[in-house]
């Protein structure tokens, strides 16, 4: 389980996330938000908020989903 470095509005940054990779949906802090892993640069991904980062703070755990984001049709 990884843990948040930093947060810019509804972008955030998280480290040592288990097998991540781009397109990975994530679960982000306790409340469980739910987020889209956009970039990876050594062991820090870049995460797309898809639900509001109010209230975030920098270490709360990350964790990938294992399964890119999709769309039912």
């Amino acid at each position: 389980m990884g843990r948040l470095v930093k947060i810019t509005q509804n972008v955030v940054k998280a480290e040592g996330i288990e097998n991540a990779r781009i397109r990975d949906t994530v679960y982000v802090g306790k409340q469980r938000l739910f987020g889209e892993i956009v970039n990876i640069e050594k062991n820090e991904a870049e995460i797309q908020m898809y639900e509001s980062a109010d209230g975030l703070m920098l270490g709360e755990p990350v964790k990938s989903a294992g399964v890119p984001l999709s769309i039912g049709l």
